[in-house]
């Protein structure tokens, strides 16, 4: 058996990029911005990983973001599942993508992940018009910062991938 690396680069990666996240997010949540960008969890991981093994990054992903939040055990990991999901069945078209498609693919996932988790956390607020100007607020400044962001996480990525030795190509189905 043959070890991959894959996994284990992509979760260092995502391990970083949640630290990174955190740490603008506390600069910036004095001023009632919030950055979410979940979906660069995902791109990478559903292009170049086998399913089950992409499950078990994006499970150990959602886990680290559930963890000081107050929602219950597994919710992102669970959306982050069916998302990867749906989105290996697009693996070789994604596995062959340039930067630039990643980010476009990167910024309709974000923002359906905005409005779901949105929607499933509401609860009483759901008729509370000062929530949704928050969420649409979280959801343009999330829109405006993914591409530079998404562009600089994407490259890292796969140049992590490419010098260790693993590519960024699908993997062959056995």
């Amino acid at each position: 058996m043959e070890i991959d690396l894959r996994g284990w680069l992509l979760m260092g990666s995502n391990a970083l990029l949640y630290w990174l996240l955190q740490m603008l997010n506390d600069v910036s949540g004095a001023s009632g911005i919030t950055l979410s960008l979940n979906a660069l969890y995902l791109v990478i991981p559903a292009a170049c990983m086998r399913q089950r093994w992409a499950l078990l990054l994006v499970f150990a992903t959602g886990w680290l973001i559930d963890a000081p939040l107050p929602v219950a055990f597994g919710f992102h990991s669970i959306i982050f599942a069916i998302v990867v999901t749906l989105l290996h069945a697009f693996q070789r078209g994604l596995s062959r993508a340039g930067l630039g498609q990643l980010v476009l693919v990167a910024l309709g996932v974000n923002t359906v992940l905005i409005l779901v988790q949105s929607l499933l956390l509401a609860g009483p607020l759901l008729g509370n018009g000062a929530y949704w100007v928050r969420i649409a607020s979280d959801l343009a400044f999330s829109s405006l910062a993914l591409p530079l962001i998404g562009w600089w996480f994407f490259s890292w990525e796969r140049w992590l991938l490419m010098i260790c030795g693993s590519g960024s190509e699908a993997p062959e189905t056995t």
